[in-house]
């Protein structure tokens, strides 16, 4: 300990000489002997000069006196906190001895919308590549849970937050969802901008429901932004929404009945659900709407448009596709027009891509044009989809799928597609109009399974009540120029598609323009054919003449039906041919002839 003493002694003397000019020349080395021989020095020695920190005082929260916002926790990222003003069907308290926490009871009565936003932004986001994260607490499953960016025109649907996952010991389990791409797309993260936070319960008891959630971050990511590809103009998303208001319209006649549906994206899972519906309702059947039209439906007099969507199906029944445009808000009478009613296949037998997705496309263009359908925003312009089966001697309840196991289906990227019309076939002859079949062509109980140079195969399915196998064709391609002394007839080609014991009726009838279905019936005619190709010719001029079709330009179709010559005691069900070997028929060169008298 002497020595020690010893040596400090000395450091200090030579440090005090040091200040003299002839020191500050000297080598630094004596200050390096010096140094050495301090570090000789014991380990215990050396303990002895160290003192201990004192620890430091922990913040206590509750403090009046301590450090500002001792509330906002810290982490890599941004907190965010609920508005309970602004909430609706939702009412909040904050979580006791939580950071950014809040117990949420959700009312869950029928048409009420769940919603709560976060207060804006004091910052902009510095760094918009962000995920939201928090952990929660649920008794039961919240089936929906959507997300606005500051407002519900720009939304996005994450699906369903589960209360059955793995949790920490005191029952928080954490969520996590990558908001990069919504960021880029819907340009948010500016000062005020807020996320609404959109909760839909499983729950349908009308019973409240209890949702905690704390630690609500935008915190970092790595995930990378992907191009935004510029959007189509040709292009209508539909969607289909549980929590927007209702129009006067489906107030009347509802938004949706006999389903249920959750929502991840622009992908629907659909469940059919026995409702045991009252026969007196005009909406006797499984269907929900879309979200009313956004922008103005723009298709030019050369172009068509169509309703597409992907679908995933499984039924051994045929089942029909119905849908309803809504015209206006007249409340009086069901102003909704039926556009298709078809038959539809399983996914699975409908070309499914690698991921089984089927495609379904439809030709609207008739109906919009002719009601003008989504140039008046002003009233809510919509679709309905409806859904149902073909009504056959083992489906006697067509209204109740599921009862059947036609219990549900998924649907996406439903959307209106505006092209260009396909360039009419030409003539040879310029008195001769070719009539033409596709695939989205209306019908019933009919089927195409083949298309190939104007040759056309036709199959038909079971027999529904209305009592008819029918097709129409598309819309024609030009107005008709008859003159007084001239004359027109219809003509095609046809060959059975299994033997015909028994006569059978070909019916046309005048369709579009304007017509009523009254009254335009062209032809009913018993014919007895059972061999190769047969052609039939009809003159068409005095019923044409009477109802001006195809005189003008407009949305001018016939239809074509099949059926057989009922005889007592054999055919009892002459709407359904295929009952009687009856299975189909191929046409080819059908169309309009126009001759001299």
């Amino acid at each position: 300990m002497e020595t020690k003493n010893f040596f400090i002694a000395e450091l200090l003397r030579i440090k005090k000489a040091m200040s003299s000019p002839m020191w500050r020349s000297m080598s630094l080395s004596v200050l390096f002997v010096f140094a050495c021989m301090l570090g000789a020095c014991s380990d215990d020695e050396e303990k002895e000069l160290v003192k201990e920190p004192e620890p430091e005082t922990p913040v206590d929260p509750d403090d009046p006196n301590g450090p500002d916002d001792p509330d906002t926790p810290q982490r890599d990222g941004t907190a965010l906190f609920l508005d309970a003003a602004k909430s609706s069907g939702i009412s909040l308290t904050e979580l006791a001895g939580e950071t950014n926490g809040y117990q949420l009871s959700i009312q869950t009565t029928d048409g009420s919308k769940y919603y709560i936003p976060t207060v804006g932004l004091k910052d902009a986001l510095a760094n918009k590549k962000v995920k939201l994260t928090f952990e929660y607490k649920c008794t039961e499953d919240i089936a929906q849970f959507n997300i606005g960016y500051s407002g519900e025109e720009n939304m996005n649907y994450f699906g369903k937050i589960e209360a059955d996952v793995d949790k920490d010991e005191d029952g928080w389990a954490p969520y996590s969802v990558s908001l990069v791409q919504d960021i880029e797309k819907y340009r948010w993260g500016n000062v005020d901008d807020w996320l609404g936070f959109y909760l839909q319960p499983a729950t349908k008891t009308g019973a409240p429901v209890t949702f905690e959630l704390r630690n609500i971050y935008l915190e970092k990511t790595d995930e990378q932004v992907e191009p935004i590809e510029p959007e189509d103009p040709n292009k209508y998303p539909l969607s289909f929404s549980s929590n927007r208001p209702s129009t006067a319209f489906e107030n009347k006649f509802g938004r949706a009945d006999g389903i249920e549906y959750t929502r991840n994206g622009d992908e629907y899972h659909i469940t059919f659900v026995d409702r045991h519906y009252d026969a007196t309702q005009s909406h006797n059947e499984h269907m929900f709407a879309t979200d009313p039209l956004t922008k103005m439906l723009n298709v030019g007099d050369n172009q068509k448009v169509e309703l597409v969507f992907k679908y995933k199906a499984s039924t051994q029944y045929p089942w029909q596709f119905t849908t309803f445009f809504q015209v206006n808000e007249e409340l009086a009478i069901f102003n909704a027009t039926v556009v298709d009613c078809q038959n539809m296949k399983a996914s699975a037998n409908a070309n499914p891509d690698s991921e089984g997705w089927a495609t379904y496309r439809h030709d609207l263009t008739s109906m919009v044009k002719l009601y003008k359908w989504g140039q008046d925003l002003s009233v809510s312009p919509q679709i309905r989809l409806r859904f149902r089966l073909m009504r056959s001697a083992e489906i006697t309840d067509p209204a109740h799928p599921e009862k059947y196991d036609f219990k549900e289906i998924d649907l996406k990227d439903v959307h209106l597609q505006v092209g260009d019309m396909p360039a009419p076939i030409e003539p040879e002859d310029p008195n001769v109009l070719a009539l033409i079949f596709s695939e989205s062509s209306t019908k019933a109980n009919v089927t195409i399974d083949k298309i190939e140079d104007g040759q056309y195969t036709l199959s038909f399915a079971a027999g529904g009540g209305h009592g008819e196998h029918f097709i129409e064709t598309d819309v024609l391609a030009q107005a008709l120029t008859v003159a007084d002394n001239q004359k027109i007839e219809l003509v095609f080609d046809y060959k059975s598609v299994g033997k015909i014991e028994y006569p059978w009726q070909f019916t046309a009838y005048l369709r579009g323009g304007g017509i009523a279905d009254n009254g335009n019936t062209i032809d009913m005619q018993p014919i007895e054919y059972k061999g190769d190709w047969g052609n039939i010719r009809m003159d068409i001029t005095d019923v044409l003449k009477a109802k001006q079709w195809g005189l003008s330009v407009s949305t001018y179709k016939m239809r074509f039906r099949f059926r057989l010559v009922r005889q007592n005691g054999v055919v009892d069900n002459p709407q359904c041919p295929e009952m009687y070997g009856f299975n189909g028929i191929e046409l080819k060169n059908v169309k309009l002839e126009i001759k001299d008298k």
